[in-house]
């Protein structure tokens, strides 16, 4: 399996695209260097602006495919994350530290092997706190 997620077509797509933006660029400039008044060189200078655009195109379009790619990939190797059930996602403990501003579940990563006290909702947003945006409990 390749170590790089763009085939050799995608890569040509790439320079072909950064190709012509830069060309559009290079004609635009000799072009409007050869206009004496500003008015004359204007609308070379959008016909450049064009190519810069061409060019951004090729490579957004470059990182996209790759990043598809990528998670195409990592759902292959690491297959499609189990459903969750609902008892599981709402769990009834709810802990947070004294001076803190979000309270989490249990087992929230950000509250692991933490000691802190465990409450019901109503005490934590009393209290001032909001729920933990990793674990939304």
């Amino acid at each position: 399996m390749s170590t790089v997620p763009w085939t050799g077509t995608d890569r040509r797509l790439l320079g072909l695209r950064l190709g012509a933006g830069a060309a559009v660029v290079v004609v635009a400039w000799f072009v409007a260097s050869g206009k004496p008044e500003p008015a004359g060189q204007i609308p070379f200078a959008a016909l450049s602006v064009l190519g810069g655009l061409l060019g951004m195109y090729g490579v957004f379009a470059w990182v996209a495919r790759g990043r598809r790619l990528v998670g195409e990939r990592a759902r292959f190797l690491l297959g499609v994350a189990p459903a969750t059930d609902v008892d599981v996602a709402s769990a009834e403990t709810l802990v947070a530290g004294r001076e803190h501003a979000w309270f989490h579940r249990a087992d929230c990563l950000l509250a692991a092997s933490r000691q802190w006290p465990s409450a019901d909702r109503t005490v934590h947003q009393r209290a001032g706190r909001r729920p933990c945006p990793a674990c939304k409990p």
